[in-house]
């Protein structure tokens, strides 16, 4: 219910343990699919009015929101404080020690079905600036796109209920999609929803 309220709960437990307590950090308000983007908002303000110099990322894994800019923080985060590290270790006698010669750093990888299951919503915009369609693009969801027979209405029934699973629907009606706005994948168009025939 209150976001800045557990954050501050969290700082204080990390404070009794000096070596997490100032480690780099970077706030992740997950499950945010769905939810009307003022409460993400007023979430997000609630954490930034105890720590104003947090980095808050929101996110769906569901629906594949703010992930991979969320994980871009990370790595540039990590990448920093291994500078750091090496700073401080200039000198040592022992390179094994220097971050860049260690094995045991973990890395922050998308798996190869993540890959393969990862998708991105883009609107195509027309001469005025007005959204003439949506352009969805992604290894999983353009196969089942290319095996979609658009004259036939539960084939493509079918092609929108696997992009509600996948959680493209969300981002598209995030986006600004209405019933009718047209979607295209794999160079296959038709309407958010099933029109009225």
């Amino acid at each position: 219910d209150d976001a800045g309220a557990a954050y501050r709960i969290i700082r204080n437990e990390l404070s009794k343990y000096s070596d997490l307590k100032n480690r780099p950090e970077i706030v992740a308000l997950t499950k945010c699919e769905n939810l009307d983007q003022d409460i993400v908002k007023m979430q997000t303000a609630s954490i930034l009015a105890v720590n104003p110099d947090a980095a808050v990322y929101t996110i769906s894994s569901v629906a594949h929101q703010g992930t991979e800019e969320l994980l871009r923080a990370l790595k540039k985060a990590v990448e920093e404080n291994n500078k750091q590290i090496q700073a401080a270790e200039k000198g040592t006698k022992d390179p094994e020690s220097h971050p860049e010669n260690r094995t045991d750093i973990p890395r922050i990888e998308l798996s190869a079905n993540a890959v393969k299951d990862a998708w991105s919503v883009q609107p195509e915009l027309n001469e005025d600036g007005i959204i003439e369609k949506f352009v969805v693009t992604g290894e999983k969801i353009e196969k089942f796109a290319r095996r979609t027979d658009l004259t036939n209405y539960a084939s493509v029934n079918r092609l929108r209920d696997i992009m509600k699973k996948l959680g493209i629907r969300a981002e598209l009606t995030s986006q600004g999609a209405k019933d009718d706005s047209i979607i295209s994948i794999a160079g296959k168009e038709f309407t958010l929803v099933e029109e009225d025939w």
